[in-house]
């Protein structure tokens, strides 16, 4: 199995702070199967269950940032179309989220921009339920940790085995990011410049000596509305809830990441197919589904 290290780069700024505020939770309705029902007759099949309190976390794009011997930190963040999601393998910016148009898949087969790590086989990463926020909408017969679980199989999928997992545990209380070895999934208000259009981060601590990730977090912004959509969504209808950015879609953007794959950009990505452009807009669900962009970085990183 093949590692890539291209290097990195020590430049960038990074700082996370906590708060807690007071989380309202919503009502209950009877289930049902539309979006619009599942909107308006919220059901325990359709709301998760609400933390005690809501962490706040503060966000913004780094990019190499020594922090310690042969480590650097990088977060790459995820923002909604009408922003600027970065270009290449960053990210940042303003702009108001755009619901999309645009309900059709596509391929790319360009090479892909790679980040210059690679995720240690068998990373397991840890569904902090307790973050949950109570708002989201879950399609019948879905779940959040399926959803997870089925983005990072998507990855997995394409060399010959990371082995990568994803458990869920409720750790009764709120953690934040951080270099501790725990690799986190989580839900927090993002605080900081342009953090109302980041939709979601991905925080990688890199050994610079092995170029392997030793630490990675994801976590999920709070200050937009989520959904998990049906994944049985094929053919022309690639969209759900127009109102709400879907998990699956954005996650699975965003293991890509830790795995070292970079954003795709206008020369090698025109039409925004990969899962790795740099933007979502609400009700997409695209990006579940690798491109050949995305093989193709797995390809040159870990090996077909």
């Amino acid at each position: 199995m093949k590692r890539g290290w291209l290097g990195i780069a020590a430049t960038g700024l990074f700082s996370v702070s906590l708060m807690v505020a007071a989380q309202t939770t919503s009502g209950d309705g009877k289930a049902a199967t539309s979006w619009a029902s599942l909107k308006s007759q919220r059901s325990d099949e359709s709301v998760q269950a609400a933390p005690a309190g809501r962490a706040r976390v503060f966000v913004e794009p780094v990019r190499g940032r020594r922090v310690g011997a042969n480590r650097a930190l990088w977060v790459h963040v995820f923002n909604a179309k009408g922003g600027n999601g970065g270009g290449g393998n960053g990210g940042g910016g303003g702009g108001k989220p755009k619901p999309t148009l645009d309900c059709t898949d596509g391929n790319v087969t360009n090479p892909a921009n790679l980040h210059g790590w690679s995720l240690p086989a068998s990373t397991a990463w840890t569904y902090n339920s307790n973050t949950t926020p109570s708002d989201i909408l879950i399609a019948p017969g879905s779940s959040i940790i399926a959803t997870f679980q089925d983005a990072a199989a998507s990855w997995d999928a394409t060399t010959s085995g990371l082995g990568l997992s994803i458990t869920e545990v409720d750790r009764g209380g709120f953690t934040g990011p951080a270099a501790d070895g725990d690799h986190l999934i989580g839900f927090a208000q993002f605080t900081g410049r342009g953090a109302k259009q980041i939709l979601a981060a991905a925080w990688s601590w890199v050994d610079q000596t092995t170029g392997e990730v030793t630490d990675t977090d994801i976590f999920f912004n709070t200050s937009h509305s989520w959904a998990v959509n049906d994944g049985g969504l094929t053919g022309s209808a690639l969209c759900g809830d127009p109102d709400r950015f879907d998990i699956g879609n954005v996650f699975t953007h965003e293991v890509g990441h830790p795995v070292g794959v970079g954003h795709s950009d206008d020369a090698n990505d025109s039409g925004r197919r990969a899962t790795m452009a740099p933007t979502a807009s609400k009700g997409e669900v695209r990006k579940t589904t690798l491109s050949d962009y995305d093989r193709n970085g797995m390809d040159a990183l870990y090996g077909p």
